[in-house]
């Protein structure tokens, strides 16, 4: 990135930060840390300023951007962490109803780490700028501001700390009282985590509270997000070259500048992925869609909701280096999209072309269905996606279902004459702009840059990218000599295509054959090489036995180096090679359609010169060398040493440990010639095999395997030679487990999709009876064999799609319902896959009814979590959509019950029976407690009087629960108005008194404002209930509802008024043992001998059976009669 834009950037941020503590300064407990890193924002701001205007009039070369880049970078990155947390602290305060400000500023810190305390990143930023300051580019500009930094950064590091270092590295858990019907916070702090609980309710005397310590639910989000984290997105934006003031023409031009210019904001989230087809995590919408969720939790905590760790933890973890299924992590997004507090989310994708085929069309038509016509779902949602591409018609065709007028779509194409007249424009632009620096740089004359200008425009059908490859290499060209006679030479030779200027960049290496090594090792690098990292890969030879023979030379000369072999066809960003453009490797790499004698034909040496299986070869070459030195067995990495430690210090392990069998397999390397050091690789009895795999096992997340055998190493990577020559063993067992899993060579091998080593490891090795009998037979692999979760090989074939051996599994009796610990058979995993293709092989090797009932399961299971994919592609794959649980519950009644609106509509649309009663009567609309649900239900017809096994109706459940919306649609509908009164709910009852229900049984509830509300209407309160002959004040007094019998007695309420069995107001409230209110009706003149018709029992003979003796004694002081008998027993 541009040094002069990052420094503008971190100018921008910085007055944020200034703005963001005007509006929180004032807060009672704002660490003094704050005011100090505020009063050092003007020196911070004053030195940026003035290294800006430095810049804007320099031509920097690329070796200054280079120098200058890690310090601005530096200085923005830590710029924004710091109005990050100021930013969540200011809302922090906003939203809380207590707690103090250093409260959530502690919460994020801790969670962020030391480094993140913002006294430490002002320092950091001060410190950026020093250096900054005396880089000789500066010097003069900001000497002035030397001893203003120096200071500052002094003092900055003689202030407090705002969080304690002990706070990081010891447990602990905070308490505070809380007092009735407060609100309590609960802190749990292990190490960096930080945990904060909340809860409210009522403060009982005499009782204990306990906070439990639990930091599970930390570590779940950090698992998700490291498994959403699939590829380094920032850095790869940045690949992108900035725009030229007055341009924005290219595709990714645009689309950086959107993301950098267009922030996210309170109420708009930005997300972006640029697709590459250089390497494998760019060229997936998975990983897409993967680093979309990871910025769009990680900018919006708030978005990382409970549902949506539910929904992410009921899909399987992504296997190593791999990612989730694009339908869950798009169902995902789409249900993040649907929160009432999303605001705004924009996806950015750039360079869709580039994304590999089936994924693309995948993701295409996820694209389809949810902003097509038939979906009402888009009403719900507020996602937005913008997505560049190159005009191909497989792209056009995968668009073509959204080209309907009316539709929230909008094309911006660049064919038309005005767009094609305005890209010419901008280009005519840059052009000015590019010969403006080299008049600049070259110390060119008026006229001679002038001559320059008027050459190049004579050339027609300019692009952006030929522009820039010709300058590039006419800049190259100029020397000092340079004249007008010199630039009309070099402009007459100008290539008329991109191609040739490829053409002739490379045919000036003066190293060719080491230029193609180059060149083969960057096309197949599954990530881009380090300057250190190729600096090994094109020095190491098969010779070589350890590092020492290797050397080890700084960057600087190894980039000139490259740039020598190769000039402008590669870039070196951030120490990593990359090529210059997409077109750049399809410039050199053959394809199936293409030989590389097209090229020659054209003079074009280069086009098309590289196969990718030697270039799989050359890297596959080095990766084994490496291996095979000789400090990977003498000095291996220990059990006990984190395993990036040692990738530290031995250049280069990183890739190939990871690496090297990838290559391998796509390679032309004969197979049988390299099984010698194939097998002393895959020796899993050696230090130099523990070593490389401990660091590729790092790279998957999980716990390393235990008593790995080399037959199964050599599965796992589907070495088919070495999986050979361990069957011939006379000690093979091809049935061995591993000591952390349980899982078989046959296992590993159907999970990573290696038919070949499946078919040896079924068929097996011979078994030699004796050596006196020359029979032999094969005993192969057990194809059913379970590991700790109980899941079989194909269990692992099916869910990760391999229909080659799940072929070769079920021809040997593997069963497809065979079930694993969470109910998984492999036919349900191939389902929740959308693998029609394997579903209906295994369903070949299973009994039909065995297939029923794991689709019912299915079914059931994924309506109650709300996969609607899943529901989807089960009905279309037959399953019956009126299945039931052990309940009669249907699938519609569990979506409807769980809230999941989408699926609701996709069974009704389907044809679900809204009607279908569980075993208690309940319908679907019974369950509803979200209004669209309940909308969607009635429009279909469905009997909002529709009674259970105990009478109760949808409407007397929605008052039950107070969804006051529902209970007015439903009355709206016709619903029986007079069940609803029994609830209580103020606001429903009033609906009903407006609508002349009978709501004399709402009084009964206990709330003061409904009663209140109820006698204010003229309800009256003599009036007895049905099932005890209870008056109102009778009610209240027995459970307890204090303030409504003062009201009640108020309003003239009779204190004698007995009920069937004759016991007054009096009776029930001693019975119950609720003195305040026994006073209550005391010193209201209740009668204290009153006694119940059948026992003849009085209110101090119900007070003292029942144990109450602050009661018996208000009683007896009030003058009760303490030798009164009851009439039945004399007691």
């Amino acid at each position: 990135m541009d040094p002069l834009s990052v420094i503008t950037s971190t100018i921008a941020v910085v007055q944020a930060i200034s703005s963001t503590y005007k509006a929180i300064q004032h807060v009672r407990g704002l660490p003094d840390e704050f005011n100090e890193v505020n009063r050092n924002l003007p020196v911070a701001q004053n030195t940026l300023g003035l290294a800006r205007e430095q810049l804007q009039g320099l031509a920097l070369d690329e070796s200054s951007k280079e120098a200058l880049q890690p310090l601005v970078c530096g200085c923005e990155e830590k710029a924004k962490m710091l109005q990050a947390i100021f930013e969540k602290v200011e809302k922090g305060v906003k939203n809380a109803k207590d707690g103090s400000v250093l409260d959530f500023y502690r919460t994020s810190v801790l969670r962020l780490g030391k480094a993140h305390r913002v006294e430490t990143l002002m320092q950091g930023i001060l410190r950026g700028l020093d250096a900054l300051a005396t880089n000789q580019l500066f010097r003069t500009a900001t000497q002035s501001q030397m001893a203003e930094l120096k200071e500052a950064i002094n003092q900055l590091s003689n202030v407090e700390s705002s969080v304690p270092d002990s706070d990081f590295d010891s447990p602990g858990t905070n308490s505070q009282h809380i007092a009735s019907g407060g609100t309590g916070y609960q802190s749990n702090i292990t190490g960096q985590d930080h945990k904060v609980n909340s809860g409210s309710g009522k403060l009982y005397n005499a009782q204990t509270m306990h906070f439990v310590q639990s930091n599970e639910d930390d570590k779940i989000r950090r698992d998700i997000l490291q498994n959403l984290h699939t590829s380094p997105y920032l850095a790869r934006k940045n690949r992108n070259p900035d725009r030229v003031p007055g341009t924005c023409c290219g595709k990714s031009v645009l689309a950086k500048y959107l993301v950098d210019e267009l922030r996210t904001t309170e109420s708009r989230t930005i997300c972006y992925f640029f697709f590459k087809d250089d390497f494998e995590d760019q060229r997936s919408a998975r990983s897409a869609l993967s680093c979309i969720l990871h910025q769009l939790f990680t900018q919006r905590e708030d978005h990382f909701s409970e549902k949506i760790i539910r929904r992410l933890k009921a899909y399987k973890a992504p296997p190593a280096n791999s990612y989730y299924e694009l339908w869950e992590l798009w169902d995902v997004l789409v249900m993040a999209s649907q929160d009432n507090n999303a605001g705004e989310i924009v996806c950015i994708l750039d360079a869709f072309d580039e994304c590999e085929d089936k994924e693309r069309q995948d993701l295409a038509n996820a694209l389809c269905e949810l902003y097509g016509p038939e979906n009402s779902t888009k009403k719900n949602v507020n996602l937005k996606f913008l997505v560049t591409s190159r005009p191909y018609d497989k792209i056009r065709r995968g668009f073509q279902p959204l080209h309907i007028p009316g539709l929230p779509i909008i094309h911006l194409k660049g064919e038309g004459d005005a767009e094609i007249s305005e890209i010419v424009r901008e280009i005519d632009i840059y052009i000015k702009n590019r010969v403006s620096r080299i008049r600049e740089n070259m110390y060119l004359k008026a006229n001679e840059e002038q001559l320059l200008l008027q050459e190049l425009r004579r050339i027609p059908n300019q692009t952006y990218l030929w522009v820039y490859l010709t300058l590039e290499w006419i800049e190259a060209e100029i020397n000092n000599k340079i004249n007008e006679t010199e630039i009309r030479n070099i402009t007459s030779s100008v290539p008329r295509t991109v191609d040739e200027t490829y053409e002739k960049i490379l045919a000036k290496s003066k190293n060719p054959e080491e230029a193609k090594k180059l060149l083969h090792i960057i096309v197949a690098a599954a990530r881009p090489l380090t300057l250190a990292e190729m600096d090994l890969a094109l020095t190491l030879r098969q010779n070589h036995k350890s590092y020492e023979g290797l050397g080890r030379k700084p960057d600087d000369r190894v980039g000139k180096y490259i740039r020598d072999l190769c000039g402008l066809f590669v870039n070196i960003t951030d120490s990593k090679i990359y090529l210059l453009h997409q077109t750049a490797k399809e410039f050199l790499v053959q394809n199936d359609t293409v030989h590389s004698s097209e090229g020659i034909h054209k003079g074009l040496k280069w086009k098309h010169s590289l196969r990718p299986r030697e270039s799989h070869r050359v890297l596959a070459e080095i990766c084994i060398w490496h291996l095979l030195l000789a400090e990977f067995e003498t000095h291996p990495l220990d059990e006990s040493r984190p395993p990036s430690k040692y990738v530290k210090d031995h250049t280069f392990l990183d890739y190939s440990a990871t690496n090297w069998a990838v290559h391998f397999r796509a390679s032309d390397i004969e197979k049988d010639a390299v099984i010698e050091p194939l097998q002393r690789i895959c020796d899993a009895r050696s230090r130099r095999c523990l070593t490389w795999f401990r660091i590729y096992w790092a790279s998957t997340h999980t716990a390393f395997p235990r008593d790995f055998t080399t037959l199964m190493i050599a599965s796992y990577f589907g070495l088919e030679q070495i999986v050979k020559h361990q069957l011939g063993l006379d000690d093979a067992n091809v049935n061995s487990r591993d000591g952390t899993y349980q899982r078989s060579a046959l296992s590993w091998a159907s999970e990573n999709g290696f038919d070949g080593v499946v078919r040896l490891l079924i068929k097996g090795p011979k078994i030699r009876l004796t050596k006196a009998i020359k029979l032999s037979f094969p005993k192969g692999a057990e194809v059913d064999a379970r590991d700790k979760d109980d899941r079989t090989p194909l269990s692992y074939a099916a869910w990760n799609g391999h229909l080659a051996i799940v072929r070769r599994l079920v021809k040997k009796g593997a069963r497809a319902d065979s079930k694993d610990k969470i109910g998984g058979t492999p036919v349900s995993y191939a389902l929740c896959t959308g693998q029609q293709d394997i579903v209906h092989e295994l369903v070949k090797g299973a009994q039909a009814d065995s297939v029923d009932e794991i689709r019912r399961e299915l079914l059931l299971s994924a309506a109650e979590k709300g996969h609607e994919s899943i529901v989807k592609r089960l009905l279309e794959s037959g399953a019956a959509m009126e299945v039931v649980d052990s309940k009669d519950r249907t699938p519609l009644s569990w979506a409807v019950r769980n809230g999941h609106e989408t699926v609701v509509k996709l069974l009704v649309d389907k044809g679900a029976n809204v009607e279908a009663k569980d075993k208690d009567g309940w319908t679907p609309l019974s369950w509803a407690g979200h209004e669209a649900i309940v909308k969607l239900l009635v429009e279909n017809d469905v009997n909002v009087n529709s009674k259970d096994t105990n009478g109760r109706t949808p409407l007397l459940r929605a008052a039950e629960r107070g969804h006051e919306a529902i209970v007015k649609l439903l009355l709206g509908k016709g619903a029986d108005l007079h069940s609803a009164a029994k609830t209580g709910h103020q606001t429903i009852v009033k609906l009903l008194l407006e609508r002349g229900a009978d709501v004399t049984s709402a009084a009964r509830t206990g709330h003061e404002a409904v009663v209140k509300l109820l006698v204010d209407k003229g309800v009256n309160v003599e009036a007895k209930d049905n099932a005890y002959g209870q008056t109102l004040l009778s009610s209240a007094a027995g459970k307890g509802h204090q303030a409504v019998v003062m009201l009640l007695l108020e309003k003239g309420a009779n204190v004698e008024a007995k009920d069937r069995n004759g016991r007054t107001p009096l009776s029930w409230a001693a019975r119950n043992g609720h003195e305040a209110i026994v006073k209550l009706l005391v010193d209201k003149g209740a009668n204290l001998e009153a006694k119940d018709d059948e026992y003849g029992r009085t209110p101090l003979w119900w007070a003292a059976a029942n144990g109450h003796k602050a009661v018996v004694k208000l009683l007896v002081d009030k003058g009760a009669n303490v030798e009164a008998k009851d009439d039945k027993y004399g007691r």
